[in-house]
């Protein structure tokens, strides 16, 4: 009940100096408020931490960073409520495996916590790196890249997925099918559909409906509509 009180008079002391309310992060003890078309941070005792300058942000800490957004540019604030990288890229997702991947002009590439780049941007289309591993496009086609930015797995898919129980799955010409880590070709790419493998098993669809296939192509359970 106690604390019940104290957090409506914390609400009370904060909207009467103009301030209004966003969703919150408690998870790292920040909180979003907005004073006027500006979005800022605040501790749990009240105390402004990061001054409103910001138009929106990601709604979430990832790994200690949230992604803020100002005249349209992303940037990020750290867990502390400091501007750890000023906002200055046309897009950027959030931090997975301590780097984030970041949009400068129509290119992707990589950077650090300190705003260091680490791969720099080349690719048309990347993804969040996942167990070491991340998904770009370049020339129309998905590879994989290690965290150095090489190519661990040449550009040559149609479409690929992240690695799910240590296949991924890619398409060429409109046919799914599975490599391994070092891209060698696990499963032909001969289905209609695929979806990722999960306890040892992945969903195909053929001309003759859905089934499910192990991880060496053996259909365990025959296509039916």
């Amino acid at each position: 009940m106690v604390i019940r009180i104290l957090a409506v008079c914390l609400l009370c002391l904060i909207s009467a100096a103009g301030y209004g309310f966003c969703a919150d992060n408690g998870s790292v003890g920040l909180f979003p408020v907005r004073k006027g078309d500006l979005l800022g941070f605040i501790d749990r005792a009240g105390t402004v931490v990061t001054p409103p300058q910001f138009d929106d942000w990601s709604g979430r800490f990832r790994e200690d960073m949230a992604r803020v957004e100002a005249h349209g540019k992303k940037g990020y604030v750290s867990s502390r409520g400091d501007v750890a990288i000023p906002p200055q890229y046309e897009d950027a997702d959030d931090f997975v495996e301590g780097l984030a991947r970041v949009r400068v002009g129509k290119k992707w590439g990589y950077i650090d916590k300190w705003g260091k780049t680490i791969i720099r941007p080349l690719f048309q289309d990347s993804e969040d790196f996942a167990g070491g591993l991340a998904r770009v496009k370049l020339n129309d086609k998905w590879g994989f890249i290690n965290r150095k930015g090489v190519f661990v797995i040449q550009p040559r898919f149609d479409d690929a997925d992240d690695f799910h129980d240590g296949l991924a799955r890619v398409c060429q010409d409109d046919r799914w099918g599975f490599i391994d880590k070092s891209g060698k070709v696990a499963i032909n790419p001969e289905y209609r559909g695929a979806d990722n493998f999960f306890d040892g098993l992945a969903e195909v669809e053929t001309a003759d409906g859905k089934g499910y296939v192990d991880k060496n192509g053996v259909m365990i359970w025959k296509p039916s509509r």
